[in-house]
């Protein structure tokens, strides 16, 4: 039972931020990314997401359905100026929608603009060693315009900076040698279509194998990662074992079970 927590908090009060809609030209515009990324402050962390949009989709506009779409969600703490230096490859190549301003930081949750109630989904989550151009090719033939049952949402998340490193403090974060964390998601309101979707998200992960780490971010885990293996994968091996020992001395008989469950030590 956890009785005390000890939280340190940040002085943010504003930052930079929001995100930039492409309509088009997604291989250009992973490429673009790809550059982006080398040597990026740690001030900004972005993602690029990859949207397949169905036909049928009633959330999207009618000129915008079976289309393929991009997102780039943009944080950056630096000054305002500066982030808008650093984003001109970008918005050089002409962003439909452009929404990256100076906010107050209580508004951050705009950035992503996830639903407010909750919508059924498939879901699934990797780690990518790099974005170089093997991988280049193989997530544009995994979620570009041209693949095959691609899912709904592909997601490049940018990662590296003080969680790359080792911390200060022992901690349960997991692996920390990704260079970027990999999610696939469908909106899946008809369970008779899971097995359909869930193939479509397989075949993505099989083409990207050969960049994936074999691991997943422990607060990325999904229905998917239910096994003791792949919820053993979420984690470095000494963190592992240093967690089934605490499960032993704090919940010896497994109550707290219904989750990505680690068993108590032997």
């Amino acid at each position: 039972m956890i009785t005390e927590i000890e939280t340190a908090l940040f002085p943010l009060t504003r930052l930079y931020g929001g995100n930039m809609l492409f309509t088009g030209g997604v291989p250009e515009l992973l490429k673009t990314y790809q550059k982006f990324t080398r040597n990026l402050t740690e001030r900004m962390t972005t993602s690029l997401v990859i949207v397949n949009v169905p036909t049928d989709s009633p959330a999207f506009p009618e000129p915008l359905r079976g289309t393929t779409l991009a997102k780039l969600r943009v944080a950056f703490t630096g000054d305002t100026a500066e982030g808008e230096k650093l984003l001109r490859p970008l918005r050089a190549l002409n962003p439909a929608q452009d929404n990256v301003a100076e906010m107050p930081y209580t508004d951050i949750a705009k950035i992503y603009a996830d639903p407010a109630g909750p919508i059924r989904t498939r879901e699934r989550a990797g780690a990518l060693r790099a974005l170089d151009d093997a991988t280049l090719r193989r997530l544009l033939r995994a979620a570009g315009p041209d693949a095959d049952r691609p899912p709904m949402v592909v997601e490049i998340r940018h990662l590296g900076g003080a969680l790359a490193r080792a911390p200060k403090h022992p901690n349960a974060v997991g692996p920390r040698d990704a260079a970027f964390n990999l999610f696939v998601a469908d909106v899946a309101p008809d369970p008779g279509q899971d097995a359909t979707l869930e193939a479509g998200q397989q075949q993505v992960f099989d083409l990207l194998g050969p960049s994936l780490t074999g691991h997943t971010q422990p607060n990325f885990l999904t229905d998917h990662d239910k096994t003791a293996t792949r919820v053993r994968r979420a984690y470095r091996p000494r963190d592992y074992e240093r967690l089934t020992t605490l499960k032993r001395r704090y919940d010896r008989h497994n109550l707290f079970r219904v989750n990505h469950n680690i068993p108590p030590a032997a």
